[in-house]
């Protein structure tokens, strides 16, 4: 098994220096390896990652009573460090862990008074101790923000919360203490589950019907969605937050999020990793045919390879279910690093409807001579699916001609049979 993350590792690696970089405007920081001032620091005492906010930089009445929230930690999703944001007590009452891209307000001692808030204003021209404004310059619209977790709470059926709001620079507040017209976009999460294991979370931004220009984000994190509602043992670990952009010419298409169960075969052992809140899209072509993404593939915690994709399946449509079995169908991984790892090809079993997936499928990673299989999501109740292939032995496809001789592949543009179902070649 060593033997095999060390040789994708490699791969990964060296690919990864070759590939390019990504233009799109993205939040200051959200890896959180710049501590700015506190860069020397100990971790076990407050400190604010640069280009974000705790209580420590805090403003207001009781900012003095509001405690110590962010550390740094060295339990990182990737690099060396993430941000660990903790709840407190005060005089009995919870004051939620936060941290923000704005800046906090510590106004009142009713947990879910308007006067605490975290704030963005970029006619302020006050600073933080790096010299750096509370707000973070955003000028466009992306489509979602990802970021992983970790979370741990004291009170069963504590949620922590993340909230993202884009606006026109004007001054605005969250918690609000007013309807604000000047939000051009917004990413909402209340639901972030307790999880020992680090969780990719994606979260789509949904965009107001005005003409305003995006010019600044304000980004929070709280060990809790209701304020005051947690406990002091909330703890909330931020790593890797990124705006993520789609093609123009992507086609939406449906996305399913659920478990997604990774089994790597090397020898007699078998290595298995679970990723919840994983996304898979499905969308279809315009002759018919399916697209089929697995986001942001991680094979094993800390080994993230990108969108895999397999383009050109041919399903079938029986009342609300759609199902897709084909092998040996190639797919592309996102970036570079897919070059790097040869021929990729996969098995594919999957049934959806128009609010679930799943999928079994075999990826067989040429180069390393190893077969990946993947389970996507719970079974359907109504009836199972069978598993095309669990070996490392892809089986060839049936391509025929409409005229019924038998042909490696579909080589020139035209209408073929392939596993007794019809394919359009462009």
């Amino acid at each position: 098994m060593k033997k095999f993350f060390t040789l994708l590792s490699m791969v990964m690696l060296s690919m990864t220096a070759l590939a390019g970089t990504d233009n799109q405007p993205n939040i200051l920081n959200g890896g959180f390896e710049d501590w700015g001032e506190d860069e020397k620091v100990s971790a076990s005492e407050a400190v604010e990652p640069r280009y974000w906010h705790s209580f420590t930089s805090a403003y207001g009445t009781f900012k003095a009573f509001a405690g110590d929230h962010c550390f740094k930690s060295e339990d990182a999703h990737s690099g060396s460090y993430s941000a660990m944001i903790k709840a407190s007590s005060v005089w009995g009452v919870v004051a939620n862990g936060t941290l923000t891209t704005g800046r906090l307000k510590a106004g009142a001692m009713i947990a879910d008074d308007p006067n605490n808030h975290s704030e963005l204003d970029m006619s302020s021209t006050e600073k933080d101790r790096n010299k750096d404004p509370f707000y973070q310059v955003l000028e466009a619209r992306p489509d979602s923000i990802v970021f992983w977790v970790k979370f741990s709470t004291g009170k069963a059926g504590t949620k922590a919360n993340m909230s993202a709001y884009i606006t026109d620079g004007t001054y605005y507040q969250a918690p609000e203490d007013k309807a604000y017209n000047n939000k051009v976009g917004w990413a909402e999460n209340s639901n972030i589950a307790a999880c020992t294991e680090w969780t990719r979370i994606s979260v789509p931004f949904t965009y107001a019907d005005n003409d305003l220009e995006p010019k600044a984000i304000m980004v929070t994190f709280s060990t809790c969605e209701t304020p005051g509602g947690g406990s002091e043992k909330d703890v909330l670990l931020v790593d890797d937050v990124e705006l993520i952009y789609k093609s123009s010419a992507e086609d939406a298409g449906t996305s399913y999020t659920d478990d997604l169960v990774v089994k790597v075969n090397f020898g007699e052992s078998v290595e298995t990793t679970t990723l919840p809140s994983s996304t898979i899209n499905i969308s279809q072509n315009t002759n018919g045919t399916y697209k089929l993404s697995i986001k942001n593939f991680t094979l094993a915690p800390g080994m993230e390879l990108g969108d895999v994709v397999a383009d050109n399946l041919t399903g079938e449509t029986e009342g609300e279910y759609t199902t897709i079995k084909m092998n040996d169908v190639p797919v592309t991984i996102g970036g570079e690093i897919g070059a790097g790892l040869g021929d990729l090809r996969i098995n594919l079993d999957a049934k959806f409807t128009a609010d679930k997936l799943y999928a079994l499928i075999d990826l067989n990673v040429t180069l390393l001579n190893q077969v990946v299989n993947v389970v996507f999501g719970s079974p359907f109740t109504e009836s199972g699916i069978d598993h095309v292939s669990v070996n490392n032995h892809v089986q060839g496809n049936h391509v025929y001609e409409i005229g019924g001789q038998r042909v490696t592949r579909a080589s020139k543009p035209g209408l073929y049979i392939v596993n007794g179902k019809k394919v359009i070649k462009k």
